[in-house]
Formats: structure tokens, sequence, C-alpha cells
């Protein structure tokens, strides 16, 4: 296959069968190791077969999931093929179960993060796919959503990002979405230009306002934005335009009564969740061939995290 495009060809559909079917882990590793390789002789054959390869993302045996996680990493990091939709699927295993599968996936998207606006561009599409997945609780999903948004670093880009989740607010009410929408939202390092995005969207989350949880979000996001100057703009004149809309949507309710907006709950906490473990961004290699050990990190390192974690506790 990697010498003939017309063998490659005629038999690609077989060897992803194979891949699937095989009851034997060696052949299952052989394949995507090997996949890599024909995926850069001919790309435009092997590329369409690329979200069979995600799909081994979620095979049972921890040593194929390492495999599959391994052809992907080094076959974006190298653009040899793009990071649509199915990189939600990479972004799940954040949470593997396999501690070598999820330390593995942290670096790597710690490494993409250094590609310019890589990252940035996919986040919302890697968010939209993650909330529709049942197996992720709510804690999983933010503890995921937490990691990747502290990894952008290029502020020019929040602005974008607040315009593409704020067009996910959902008319209906699907509480789910809706509130981690406004989660993410308070993920953001808001300066006068985002906030002035924010304040350009209103009518796309007015209406969600009544629900107490999205409320009490978007008041800690002005809160801190009050408590913020970001360079020589002052936020104070925005966030007071932002809280006059918000007021006026509880102005009048449906019975031509005054409305009162609902109570924030004083247990509520700030919308960063803290992640359970973490990590400090490692200088990315000069050179764009990786090993599988680049993407594991020293034992030593984790058993002294986990020690510090104990002591405080």
């Amino acid at each position: 296959m990697l010498v003939s495009s017309k063998f490659c060809s005629d038999n690609i559909r077989l060897l992803f069968t194979i891949l699937e079917k095989t009851t034997y882990p060696e052949i299952k590793c052989t394949i995507l190791v090997h996949c890599s390789d024909l995926l850069t002789r001919f790309p435009n054959i092997v590329e369409p077969w690329s979200p069979r390869l995600y799909g081994m993302l979620k095979d049972p045996l921890v040593e194929v999931r390492k495999k599959a996680f391994f052809a992907l990493a080094n076959l974006i990091l190298r653009d040899m093929i793009r990071a649509h939709s199915h990189i939600s699927e990479m972004a799940a295993c954040l949470i593997d179960e396999n501690h070598e599968v999820s330390d593995m996936c942290l670096n790597f998207f710690e490494r993409m993060a250094q590609k310019e606006n890589n990252l940035v561009n996919v986040i919302p599409d890697i968010f939209t796919h993650l909330v529709r997945m049942d197996q992720i609780n709510e804690e999983q999903l933010r503890f995921i959503l937490k990691f990747l948004f502290d990894l952008i670093d290029n502020s020019k880009r929040m602005e974008n990002l607040v315009d593409r989740f704020c067009c996910k607010y959902t008319p209906d009410e699907n509480f789910r979405l809706n509130r981690n929408i406004t989660y993410c939202l308070s993920l953001i390092n808001y300066n006068e230009k985002v906030l002035k995005k924010l304040r350009e969207k209103f009518p796309m989350y007015q209406h969600h306002l009544h629900d107490a949880e999205i409320y009490s979000t978007f008041k800690q996001i002005l809160a801190e934005c009050a408590k913020t100057k970001a360079g020589k703009a002052d936020l104070k004149p925005l966030v007071t335009e932002i809280e006059n809309c918000i007021a006026s949507v509880f102005e009048i309710n449906e019975d031509g009564q005054p409305a009162r907006p609902p109570p924030v709950p004083k247990s509520a906490k700030k919308a960063r969740n803290k992640p359970k473990k973490k990590s400090g961004k490692k200088q990315a290699s000069e050179s764009e061939d990786t090993s599988e050990e680049d993407y594991s990190p020293k034992k030593k390192t984790v058993r002294k995290k986990s020690a510090r974690r104990r002591s405080s506790s």
C-alpha cells in the first residue's frame, strides 16, 4: 500500500475493516502506527478514513487508545490532517480513566496551543460536541473546558470567541447547553473590545437571564470586569451599560407587573472550576517529529504533585 496508490486505494477499506473487527490488540496497534505513514504518503486516499482513527480512542484496551492518540497527535501537529470537529474525541481523553492517556492528551493540547490560533479556532466545535456526549457529566465537561480556555494566551481572539459562543444560545429551554455556554463566557479574559462584543450580543442571551445560574454567572462576569482595568481603558462604563440592559429584562413580566431577578445562590462560587490536576506549560520541541514518550510526563513530577495534594488536604 505504501508503494502503489492504486493498491492503497483498492485495499484501504479492507485495512480499516480489519482495524475495527480484529480481536488482536497487536494487529490494531500495528495498523494504527502505519496509518500515519500511509496518510503521509497518500493523504487524499487515507484522510477521508481519519474518523475511523478517532473511533479507536474509545477502544476498551488502553494500549490501543494510546497508539491511536499518538498517531492522531503527530498527524495534527505536523499539519497532515486538520483539527476539525472530531478533535472533541481527543479532548474527551482528558478524563480518560487511564492516567497515561489523559497525560498524553494534556501535553498534546499544550503543544497545540503554541501553534498560532489552532486551539482558539477549534474550542467552539469541541464544546458543541462535548456538550452532546451523554457519557460526560457536568463536572467533567467543565474541567475540560476550563483546561482548554486556560491555554489561550491571545487576547485578540477573545472577541471572536464571545461572538461564536453567544451565537450558540438556543431559543428553547435547553438549560444544560445554555448554562454551559454562559460558563464558557465566564472563562474569557475581558478587555474593552471583548466586553463591547458581549454588550453587542445581548439580544442573544437576554431571554435566558431568568435562569438563576445564568443570571448569577453574568453578574460574576461583570463584577470581575468592574474590578479590572484593561490597559488604559476603564471597563466600568461598559459594565454599567450591560448591567442596565440586564435590569431592563426584569422591569415588567408577562402579567404587566414588575419582575424580580432570580436570586443568586449564596453557595454560588465563581464560575471558574479548579481543575483536578495542575500542569505548567512545557516548551514545545523545535522539531516537528515527536516520540510517544514526549506525551508522557515524568513519574517523579506526578508523585510530587500528588504528595502536595495529600499534604494540603
